[in-house]
């Protein structure tokens, strides 16, 4: 029936945001507030238990294994869409390129949501200042600097079915 498999569809969660925008706080939240299950991509998040399982800080973990945690992140990506899971996409996203790559990853029965972090410059800057000082993660200015440039505002002609702006 049709009703049904709309209502059954699985959803893709994209977040969009620079660093220091809350994106990974949001996921959180969301997920108290949900009965749903959802896959969580983010090579972040692998790189935060590499850090805490060889005792060392993110950055190390980043200078020495960001290539197998974005291969680990792809290959959990496709085994969310082969299981038909529901997935939030726990990265930056800010070029159209790469929101575009994603989506065209996901089989049409998805609904394709983009959830959009329009937060302050000054208060991303404190964000990363901060984490800098509890976890010794650094987001050197030069690297926000190009995020910001490269910046692409979502629009559903990328694909989505729903785009959501966090202020």
């Amino acid at each position: 029936m049709i009703i049904e498999n709309v209502i059954n569809s699985p959803e893709a969660i994209v977040l969009v945001g620079v660093p220091g925008s809350g994106k990974s706080t949001w996921v959180k939240s969301f997920l108290a507030k949900t009965d749903k299950q959802y896959v969580i991509i983010s090579s972040d998040d692998i790189l935060d238990n590499i850090a805490r399982e060889r005792n060392v800080s993110y950055d190390v973990a980043w200078s020495r294994h960001v290539g197998f945690a974005q291969k680990e992140s792809k290959a959990n990506f496709r085994k969310a869409v082969e299981d038909r899971s529901n997935i939030i996409y726990d990265q930056t996203n800010v070029a159209r390129s790469k929101r575009m790559s994603i989506l065209s990853q996901l089989p049409v029965e998805y609904k394709k949501i983009a959830v959009v972090f329009d937060t302050d410059d000054k208060v991303v800057e404190q964000r990363i200042k901060d984490r800098q000082a509890v976890n010794g993660k650094t987001i050197p200015p030069q690297v926000l600097k190009d995020m910001y440039k490269r910046w692409d505002e979502p629009n559903k002609s990328e694909g989505f079915d729903t785009i959501i702006k966090v202020k």
